[in-house]
């Protein structure tokens, strides 16, 4: 019974670690490769003693400064520079609010708070008035323990939005955060936030018919579909205690600290591991489950600690190997992490791609270049998306000079979409590292005609140009895509890029007579 409950909680919790966007991978990939280009130069005015005028960087996106309204600000700053040929993201229009909105709830998901914030700054700015705003400000400080500006936020939302129910469960969650229990379980409230964790803090103390009644009686009511979800979700941890042969308290803890977890009420979830913990000392799911709240309260060291407990009492789970692994990853012991990583692969481990990601980006780290495109090919199935392989076109070209393995990537991925704006870029990058410019140049020239109005096309367009001594245009065609790209708030890293190669081109003095001219890229 219990390996079963394990089962389903790690299932659970590796989704909620890794599903979604692979937002963590992509920007630690990105952030390894970084580092081994410590020879990369920023171009300062005065290296140039030119009439011409340098096409400035562009760092807007590179360091977020975030301005909130009523003095709102996020918990740190991120500064995330990376190379254009790097970046997923075809350039776009503004966002209309939705699709925004659901980027910010996304980038909490995967623990991006300051860029989150960002977002969120950009939201609140034109719509002041949205509490839905200043919630999900409050998850990020909840998230972040950061309880002084959680704090400030709520006394700014109670002056604005006063009597709203959306205040008191913020207030409600920073006593849980704070462990004042008491404050909560002696309110009289109709409100359906605080009555949920009222229900859970009777089930906390063992007044489990108290609690299902409770989850029960929300259903009276007016929830939203999320708030749905949540309750049933708690109600169905009765529901399979019940249908346990021999079900302990130990075990109806664990399903509680289990669903906390999922629902990232990390410090709750840690009071119920505690609590399973101490009615079965020996429950190996209550130390994992507990090393996990610490895990999700970004403790990585207490983490460890349960988990290589847990790991002790049975070497033989996967689960509890992988969990170790992915502690040591967070903790930057890339070496002892890809040890443990690799072991759960020999066993046929239900997360195998998940894990090879993760050795991906430890390798990379490593600088095992050679060991990442292997793996890299095992991954390049025919369900894979495209921006999840840019990385290791930049590794087979600028790290590893294996431009014919990126041009087997990038022909595979090609096959997928053969319209596909971006990922014929990704082809004509590898067809220009193999120097098979006249490809290169008809597939620009069909993409031009598709969309003319795509940085990265005209960035494609000036490599080839510049591989060919073809300078002046090579210089206009970076020109152009820096001039879309700020236009169409391209990302930071492709408009710098097109500046520095610009720049770069427009400090020769003596240009080589071109022989012969191309097409205009217009």
């Amino acid at each position: 019974m219990s390996r079963g409950i394990f089962r389903l909680i790690v299932t659970i919790l590796i989704l909620i670690i890794i599903g979604g966007g692979l937002y963590i991978f992509r920007n630690d990939i990105r952030n390894a490769l970084i580092e081994t280009k410590s020879d990369t130069k920023t171009i300062t005015l005065d290296e140039v003693d030119e009439t011409d005028e340098l096409i400035p960087l562009d760092t807007s996106e590179d360091i977020k400064e975030i301005v909130l309204p009523n003095d709102i600000e996020p918990t740190s700053t991120e500064a995330d520079q990376v190379s254009a040929l790097l970046d997923s993201t075809e350039p776009i229009p503004e966002t209309p609010y939705e699709k925004r909105l659901a980027e910010a709830k996304s980038l909490i998901e995967h623990n991006y708070f300051s860029q989150a914030s960002f977002e969120i700054s950009h939201l609140l700015r034109k719509n002041p008035e949205n509490i839905e705003l200043y919630m999900l400000l409050g998850e990020i400080y909840l998230r972040t323990n950061d309880l002084e500006r959680l704090d400030n936020l709520i006394d700014q939302m109670q002056t604005k939005f006063e009597g709203m129910d959306d205040v008191l469960l913020l207030q409600t969650r920073k006593w849980i955060q704070e462990e004042k229990f008491s404050l909560i379980t002696t309110i009289n409230t109709e409100n359906s936030g605080l009555k949920f964790y009222q229900s859970i803090l009777l089930a906390m103390q063992n007044d489990q018919e108290g609690a299902k009644q409770g989850f029960i009686d929300l259903f009276g009511d007016e929830l939203d579909s999320d708030f749905t979800i949540k309750v049933n979700d708690f109600i169905a941890i009765y529901d399979e205690f019940g249908s346990l042969k021999e079900g302990k308290n130990a075990h109806l803890f664990a399903l509680f600290s289990k669903v906390l977890a999922k629902h990232n009420e990390a410090l709750l979830a840690k009071q119920f591991a505690d609590l399973a913990i101490k009615e079965e000392i020996s429950y190996i799911d209550a130390w994992v489950l507990r090393g996990y709240s610490f895990f999700l309260m970004q403790d990585y060291e207490t983490a460890l600690k349960d988990f290589q407990h847990a790991h002790q009492m049975d070497p033989t789970r996967p689960e509890s190997t992988y969990f170790l692994g992915l502690t040591l990853y967070e903790l930057d012991r890339f070496e002892e992490s890809a040890l443990y990583f690799e072991q759960i692969l020999d066993n046929d481990f239900e997360f195998s791609e998940t894990l090879k990601w993760k050795l991906v980006t430890i390798f990379s780290r490593q600088k095992k270049y050679e060991e990442a495109l292997e793996l890299y090919r095992q991954l390049l199935t025919p369900e894979a998306k495209e921006d999840q392989f840019i990385s290791a076109i930049d590794m087979a070209v600028n790290l590893v000079g294996r431009s014919d393995v990126a041009l087997e990537f990038t022909e595979t991925l090609r096959k997928k979409d053969p319209n596909s704006i971006f990922s014929n870029n990704l082809y004509v990058w590898a067809l220009i590292a193999n120097e098979e410019y006249v490809l290169a140049e008809q597939i620009l020239e069909k993409l031009l005609i598709q969309n003319p109005n795509i940085a990265r096309t005209h960035l494609n367009y000036g490599l080839l140009l510049e591989k060919q001594s073809k300078y002046i245009q090579a210089r206009e065609s970076y020109k152009k895509a820096y001039e879309i790209g700020k236009n169409n708030d391209a990302s930071s890293s492709i408009i710098n890029l097109s500046a520095e190669s610009y720049n770069k081109l427009l400090k020769i003095k003596d240009l080589p007579v071109e022989e012969s001219t191309v097409s205009d890229p217009e």
